[in-house]
């Protein structure tokens, strides 16, 4: 995965189920897990497999990563 820092702002869309759950914009990440964090406390009731697409605007790259919520 590329690099990301603190100052850097992320766009993250999770869907589950080709259903849209959330658009978050971020910045102060400066890793996937407070990325997968922030996202899990914008849709609390999230739960199973979904896929999360995170683009990185200020470094120029973008990634889709399956994330499993439990319940």
């Amino acid at each position: 995965m590329a690099n990301m820092a603190t100052t850097d702002v992320l766009f993250v869309t999770l869907t589950q189920n080709g259903r849209h759950l959330a658009n978050v914009c971020i910045c102060g990440a400066s890793s996937m897990n407070d990325v997968v964090r922030r996202v899990r406390g914008a849709v609390p009731g999230a739960a199973g497999m979904t896929r999360l697409s995170l683009r990185n605007s200020t470094r120029g790259w973008s990634a889709d990563h399956s994330v499993f919520f439990k319940q």
